[in-house]
């Protein structure tokens, strides 16, 4: 989950919530890419700023469990995370990365109170799905 626009201090956010985020960077911040056979090697920065919190891989072929885990933490924080969205004019995206082990397809379900709390933060959805 996310929180990302032009500007605001992402360390606001994290005291506003009670909540550590898993990475932060700030627009403008250098990224070093390292030259390899699919980057070109050079400075590039970055293009907004970025509070986010990852759950970290969790093994199920159920995203719901996840989702589930998810919302333990955040679902009593809607409200805090709208307004201050609307007050920064930020925008806010849930990331799915389900990955396909062994021919088994993971269960892309979406409950009520996820799709609530999405609409509460008005957060867009990125399934980014791996075949290993």
């Amino acid at each position: 989950f996310s929180v990302y626009g032009d500007s605001f201090n992402p360390n606001e956010l994290t005291e506003i919530l009670g909540i550590s985020p898993t990475l932060t960077y700030l627009k403008g911040d250098v990224i070093i890419r390292p030259k390899n056979k699919s980057t070109v090697a050079g400075v590039r920065y970055r293009k907004e700023t970025v509070w986010e919190y990852s759950t970290g891989y969790i093994e199920t072929p159920y995203v719901e469990e996840v989702l589930d885990s998810f919302l333990n933490i955040f679902s009593s924080k809607a409200r805090q995370i709208r307004d201050f969205v609307d007050k920064h004019s930020l925008s806010t995206k849930l990331e799915v990365v389900p990955k396909i082990y062994n021919d088994i397809t993971p269960a892309l379900y979406f409950n009520q109170d996820v799709i609530d709390f999405l609409h509460t933060v008005r957060a867009c959805i990125d399934i980014d799905m791996y075949v290993n």
